[in-house]
This record gives structure tokens, C-alpha cells and sequence, in this order.
């Protein structure tokens, strides 16, 4: 029996049809290396260079997307009553991985810092490609990130 495409099966129904596996390309948001890069970019902008895991959710959500950006301004500015946080659902994964290759590591408190390795990609990567190449611009004006300051200003605690 002959090896036919979709469009001829209608014509011979008992033929063999052969399925090819084609990778579907996947936006840079969805990568895990940009996605490693959000968290050295956020933390990079905290106080040094460490943050809690609560902390690094709303960060690296909000440098994750122009609109998240734009609605962790308004909260700061805001300091409403309502606790403001952000969501990244695959960071411990993330974590994990900077972890494994160096460029994160845990401290005995559990707050994540900034190893010399990461930061010299961060560098790296400035260097050669220019500073809009490395994301998390819109904390530049809160640099550096403490806890306190988040804890005052979002709302809720970030420890």
C-alpha cells in the first residue's frame, strides 16, 4: 500500500499515513534560558544581590512583560490596601537550573544571591550586545530592591 499525505487519504482510506514531528517554535518568553536571564537581571537590581523567593515571584513577573511592568508601577505608586503580588509559575524550576550551572545560589536563609558567575553573563552580555539586551529596566528606579521596601510599598510580606 502506498505511503500517502493527509490530503489523498479521503481518496484511498485504507492507505498508510505518515506523521512527521515538526517542533513548534517557542517565543523567547517561553525559553528557559530568557527566563534564567529575568531572574539574574532581578536579582542583580536587589540589595546584595540576594532576594527571597516571594520577592523574585513578583520581580521577574513584573520584567517578564510590558503590562506586568506597567501594573507593578501603578501598585507601588498606589501603596493601596490590597496586597500586590505577581506570579511566575515556573521559577523554582528556573531557580533550580541557575542553581545547577552556577549562577544562583541559596543562601542558608534561603534568600537566592547573585554568584560572581552571574553576574559576569550579565556583564557579558551588556558588554556585547548593549544594555537594553538585559531586561528588568523598569526596577532601575527602585535599585536597589529590599524587602522592606517591598513589604511597604506593595504590601504583605515578602520575606
Amino acid at each position: 500500500m502506498p505511503d500517502l499525505d493527509f490530503e489523498s487519504v479521503e481518496a484511498h482510506p485504507t492507505a498508510t499515513a505518515r506523521l512527521r514531528y515538526v517542533p513548534l517554535p517557542l517565543a523567547g518568553a517561553q525559553r528557559y534560558q530568557w527566563k534564567a536571564l529575568l531572574v539574574l537581571a532581578a536579582l542583580a537590581r536587589c540589595r546584595g544581590n540576594s532576594a527571597t523567593v516571594p520577592q523574585l515571584h513578583t520581580l521577574v513577573w513584573a520584567i517578564s512583560d510590558e503590562r506586568n511592568g506597567e501594573r507593578f508601577t501603578r501598585a507601588w505608586a498606589s501603596s493601596g490596601p490590597q496586597p500586590f503580588r505577581g506570579y511566575t509559575p515556573d521559577l523554582l524550576q528556573i531557580l533550580r537550573v541557575t542553581q545547577a550551572e552556577g549562577l544562583v545560589e541559596q543562601q542558608n536563609s534561603g534568600r537566592q544571591k547573585l554568584t560572581p558567575t552571574g553576574r559576569s553573563i550579565l556583564d557579558l552580555l551588556a558588554k556585547e550586545a548593549g544594555s537594553s539586551a538585559i531586561p528588568g529596566t523598569i526596577l532601575d528606579s527602585y535599585s536597589p530592591m529590599t524587602t522592606l521596601a517591598m513589604n511597604k510599598f506593595l504590601g504583605g510580606d515578602f520575606s
